[in-house]
């Protein structure tokens, strides 16, 4: 069963915007890794991105780079008509308890650095608005 969870910002964003706000974790998650001295990037965000087309909606599909512990993720933006962003994050039925876990950590980042509402998988809403 397909489950989505929602991040609901106070401003508008583009999915251009959102891709290189994941390029840009994926950056901080490297420089961790070389702090470690160990590959963190590839444990904490085992996922390559891509441009994902499905009739006239696009999708950032990030797709794992280590299955079976991982498969897939989907992320899109839907406009408001007041003038706000909904960013989606879905889990297609395909996807496992590790791409879960991974969803839940990148909505609750994506959701502080933005100050939004998230709206989690399990129905669960918490605020990250100031």
């Amino acid at each position: 069963m397909t489950t989505c969870a929602y991040i609901h910002l106070q401003e508008t964003i583009s999915l251009a915007d959102l891709h290189h706000t994941l390029i840009e974790y994926q950056q901080k998650l490297a420089r961790t890794g070389k702090q470690l001295s160990w590959p963190y990037e590839e444990a904490a965000f085992p996922y390559k991105i891509q441009m994902y087309h499905q009739y006239s909606d696009e999708w950032l599909l990030l797709k794992s780079t280590s299955p079976p512990r991982y498969r897939t993720l989907m992320i899109g933006v839907q406009e408001e008509p007041s003038g706000t962003s909904t960013i989606h994050v879905l889990l297609p039925s395909t996807a496992s308890f590790g791409d879960k876990g991974k969803a839940n950590e990148l909505c609750r980042y994506l959701a502080t650095l933005h100050q939004a509402k998230l709206t989690l998988f399990n129905g669960r809403v918490q605020s990250f608005q100031d």
